[in-house]
């Protein structure tokens, strides 16, 4: 008898739900998460308990509790609509190239996104109702600029009719498109990472009546991240972690106005495309500063934010 052979092919697209409409699939769902997308976990939980009784050394019933799904997608960063399930809201100005500005919002939208497999018999789940709860933006020397969504789900469909693929049209970017500023307009020279967490605090809600996600929220969001650079000057980021040029401040440290990581095509007019995150309420946490003779003097801070904005410039006239 000749095995089935394995499936290899999968790919995922997304789109946004309605706003008083959570768990219902988009009615369009053909958005790319970026290029070079991986999905590393998709998992479905049921919550099984068992159930003992006086008597009985064995379990009398397995009942299924709430069901939780959870999906990472992983992707090289590209096009910025994702944003908007990070951040809450979007706005596009401009005529060619077009501004996009992305800015937190007390609710965050959900997103339908499609799972297609293709096996020796075809594959499709929709997984509904998912909510970013944690996104991880990271840029290593000698790398891609890599986007990391940890993403909840409240539901599912599952069919044997797959959809067409979905791919990237919008440039990707590595790090020698990327510029740190600390604050803003002041760059910092030998960056060698950066990775900003943007933790939404996301909650999927179930009620009674039914197992499955009835509703979400967005709760207190969280802006944290690390640098690591060839250390040049202690005023880049060892005195604006201690709050002053001479030693620790003896009262509290001030917060640096702002941090932003910008990465950008250097083209101009429509050719141009950029991505900026701007921090604004900005204290450096941690400040590490290991040192070997037969090494460059790296400085490593852990740091930490109080508000996002995202502004990025394309030539799309509206946000997706």
């Amino acid at each position: 008898m000749t095995a089935t052979p394995p499936g290899v092919i999968s790919y995922v697209a997304y789109g946004w739900e309605g706003a008083d409409t959570y768990g219902t699939v988009s009615t369009s769902i053909g958005k790319a998460f970026g290029h070079g997308v991986k999905t590393p976990t998709l998992s479905r939980k049921n919550n099984i308990e068992k159930v003992y009784s006086q008597g009985y050394r064995v379990a009398q019933k397995l009942i299924s509790k709430k069901f939780e799904g959870a999906i990472t997608v992983e992707s090289v960063l590209a096009n910025p609509w994702f944003f908007r399930a990070v951040l809450g809201t979007t706005s596009s100005s401009g005529s060619g190239p077009y501004t996009h500005t992305f800015t937190e919002a007390d609710t965050i939208p959900s997103i339908s996104i499609k799972n297609d497999l293709q096996l020796s018999a075809d594959c499709e789940s929709v997984l509904l109702g998912g909510v970013v709860n944690i996104c991880t933006i990271s840029s290593v020397v000698n790398e891609l600029v890599r986007v990391r969504l940890d993403t909840g789900y409240a539901n599912e469909t599952l069919s044997t009719t797959t959809s067409a693929k979905v791919a990237d049209s919008f440039d990707l970017f590595t790090f020698a498109h990327g510029t740190l500023e600390v604050p803003n307009a002041t760059p910092l020279a030998l960056v060698q990472n950066f990775e900003a967490t943007i933790s939404t605090n996301a909650e999927i809600i179930a009620g009674q009546g039914s197992r499955l996600g009835q509703a979400q929220v967005g709760k207190g969001i969280e802006h944290n991240g690390t640098i690591s650079m060839a250390m040049s000057a202690t005023a880049d980021l060892l005195e604006k972690c201690l709050g002053s040029a001479t030693g620790p401040s003896s009262t509290s440290v001030d917060e640096v106005a702002t941090l932003e990581m910008t990465f950008t095509n250097g083209s101009t007019g429509t050719s141009a495309r950029s991505i900026a995150m701007l921090w604004t309420g900005v204290q450096l946490d941690e400040e590490s500063l290991p040192q070997d003779p037969t090494a460059v003097i790296m400085e490593d801070v852990t740091w930490t934010a109080r508000t996002l904005t995202v502004t990025a410039v394309n030539n799309t006239q509206t946000s997706a």
